[in-house]
């Protein structure tokens, strides 16, 4: 009986304590696994700037404005201290993605030759995202200076840029890879691409001014238009020089200029919706599709117009070689009327 307790006293002690004393090691065994150490992370401000910064745990990275269409400028290792980042991006509150201090964070902690899904949340890191810009804007280096410069003159990364001289930035010119021809000059353009975000259509001009018209990202709805149908040097031009806008501005087109089979000029989201309207007119005069797709391809049309003046009807012209026929579209299911 030696260093038990008395049943009596026992049975005296608060029922609370007890279940205590019980449960107190089973808790301590369930306590969450440590997460994987993070191997990069990046900083999302999307409204109202547009602007994604990558950082590397070698406090590497790279700042890029939009969803890919303009080549990102770079920043060497040691320009940002990864794990004072890291620590704001797990410790900062957690606020609604619209909030207006809110940056999104995303944390990869996937192991090493491994894809997994990142972690992603919102949160108040705005004067934090000041202190970065602030380290990394004076060592970025860009293949296109002239439209890295334009971009953050008009989308400024910091909120008072004060005295910062944004001609910091320098030229990153990579050498030409053994073997491969140097690269043609910028007049020598062979393709340009658009896009319109919201329309989900995507156009490509060849410079005989032919091309054709994509609907989504799989590329199955497609048709084409003839040779001359567009001026492609008028639109170069045009892209070259319209004024950078942000990706929700109403005139927003996303431009990308082929120079070579290997080589691009990133003009980034431009003032284009008038020339969008005035070349998508002049398409859809001329589309050429196999006489099968006439009816699937005008019935997209009507569903997501190409172009904002819906008054203006595809005229199709036949196609010679065969494309394969399109899928049916499914039937609108018709629900009962309800009592």
């Amino acid at each position: 009986m030696c260093g038990l307790l008395p049943f009596r006293l026992l049975s005296a002690l608060p029922l609370v304590g007890v279940i205590a004393l019980v449960l107190a090691p089973a808790a301590l065994s369930e306590e969450p696994p440590p997460l994987p150490a993070a191997r990069s992370l990046s900083l999302i401000a999307w409204h109202p700037k547009g602007w994604v910064i990558d950082i590397e745990k070698d406090g590497s990275g790279s700042l890029r404005y939009g969803i890919g269409e303009v080549e990102p400028a770079t920043f060497p290792a040691g320009t940002v201290s990864f794990q004072q980042v890291l620590e704001w991006a797990e410790t900062r509150r957690q606020v609604a993605p619209n909030h207006a201090e809110s940056v999104i964070t995303v944390i990869d902690r996937s192991a090493e030759g491994k894809s997994e899904e990142p972690m992603q949340k919102a949160r108040a890191m705005i004067g934090d995202l000041q202190t970065i810009s602030q380290q990394i804007l004076p060592h970025l280096h860009a293949r296109d200076v002239a439209v890295t410069l334009e971009l953050l003159r008009a989308h400024p990364l910091l909120q008072d840029p004060g005295d910062f001289n944004l001609t910091k930035v320098v030229e990153a010119a990579a050498p030409p890879a053994p073997g491969k021809v140097a690269q043609p000059a910028k007049d020598t353009a062979v393709l340009i691409r658009m896009t319109r975000e919201g329309t989900g259509w995507e156009l490509t001009v060849e410079p005989d001014g032919s091309g054709s018209i994509v609907f989504g990202s799989r590329g199955g709805d497609c048709a084409s238009f003839p040779k001359g149908t567009v001026s492609f040097q008028d639109l170069i031009a045009a892209a070259r020089s319209s004024r950078l806008v942000g990706l929700w501005d109403p005139q927003a087109v996303q431009v990308q200029v082929r120079i070579s089979s290997e080589a691009r000029e990133s003009l980034g989201v431009r003032a284009m919706s008038r020339e969008w309207e005035a070349m998508g007119k002049q398409i859809l005069a001329h589309l050429e599709v196999m006489e099968s797709w006439e009816k699937h391809f005008g019935e997209l049309l009507e569903e997501r117009p190409l172009i904002e003046d819906t008054t203006v009807k595809p005229q199709f012209q036949k196609r010679t070689e065969r494309w394969p026929e399109p899928k049916a579209r499914p039937a609108t299911p018709v629900e009962p009327p309800k009592d």
